[in-house]
């Protein structure tokens, strides 16, 4: 009798132990893949994300996929792996403790809204001209602070104007790339044209100072230069954007190029210092971030001042390096 009562309470304890390892795993899981408003969050409006990819799982923020997709595929999967490319570029430069809440508006069926296609990194797919006011209100809601964007809003009308005008009340800082096709953004002509606009030229046409327009340069001849990406005096800061390793499709790596590569650098470099202030309001966070960086002169020419974020690690981050080694 007293080795069945010993046996039995061996089996419960047992019991209890699985079940509160259950109950832990499940708290921890959920904490890493379900938004908290005490926690900085940077949200991602891009062409979905892998979210199985091992370098970037713990770090993504997924409350409900059919609801962060806005392409009406139900799903955040990425068929042209640029979001996951770009999700990378956030998690190599992102403070360990920030996550990042993807939304997605590219996809290549289910399409909601007016599609075109688009050669973007020699990946021909198409694209959703979905207005940014969705994309905006969904992130307001979540209370997220800084918004990365890289790519152009073809399709748009008072509502996206709108939905700009609350995101600048609220103080979501949107950082956006400014595009690869050598263009002067600044020109009055450009919105007319067939590359746009991007949301940089919101900037200038209608003065949101909420708007980030983020450039890419690379070296020429030992001298900072634009090269490929679209210039002007919208253009706020420049940002290493040639030939950047990230994470890619089918839980591997790979490189890409392009100011889509530039901007999430200055994301990350912008919401980790907000985080460490976080007492300040948007516009103040623009000020003192732009005043702590140096200036090129060269950069200065295709630019408003020629701000432009230094890059250690051009080519290879040691994150990624490191990462790669323990993992295989």
């Amino acid at each position: 009798m007293l080795e069945n009562t010993l046996t039995m309470e061996k089996k419960l304890t047992l019991q209890s132990l699985i079940l509160l390892s259950i109950s832990f795993l499940l708290i921890s899981c959920s904490s890493l893949t379900k938004s908290n408003p005490d926690t900085f969050v940077v949200g991602m409006l891009d062409s979905g994300v892998e979210v199985s990819h091992k370098y970037l799982k713990t770090r993504l923020i997924v409350d409900d996929e059919k609801k962060q997709d806005l392409t009406g595929e139900n799903s955040l999967s990425d068929y042209s792996g640029h979001g996951t490319h770009v999700a990378g570029i956030l998690v190599t430069n992102l403070d360990e403790s920030i996550n990042i809440f993807p939304i997605k508006n590219i996809g290549t069926k289910g399409l909601k809204k007016e599609t075109s296609i688009h050669d973007e990194e020699e990946n021909s797919f198409l694209r959703v001209n979905l207005a940014l006011d969705e994309a905006i209100d969904l992130v307001i809601n979540h209370n997220i602070k800084v918004l990365n964007v890289s790519q152009k809003i073809k399709t748009y009308n008072q509502k996206t104007i709108d939905a700009l005008k609350r995101a600048q009340k609220s103080g979501l800082i949107i950082v956006a790339g400014a595009g690869n096709f050598m263009i002067n953004l600044s020109d009055p002509t450009y919105s007319l044209s067939e590359n746009g606009p991007f949301p940089c030229s919101f900037k200038e046409t209608h003065g949101f100072d909420n708007i980030i327009c983020v450039g890419s340069y690379m070296e020429v001849d030992d001298n900072l230069s634009p090269v490929f990406s679209n210039f002007g005096k919208v253009i706020d800061i420049w940002a290493w954007g040639n030939t950047v390793y990230s994470s890619d499709l089918n839980n591997t790596f790979d490189y890409r190029r392009g100011t889509s590569m530039a901007t999430p650098k200055v994301t990350a470099y912008i919401a980790n210092f907000w985080k460490k202030n976080p007492h300040l309001k948007y516009a103040d966070v623009i000020n003192k971030v732009f005043n702590s960086l140096p200036k090129d002169d060269n950069l200065a020419k295709k630019s408003r001042n020629g701000t432009y974020l230094p890059e250690e690690f051009r080519f290879f981050h040691p994150k990624i390096q490191a990462y790669e080694t323990t993992s295989n």
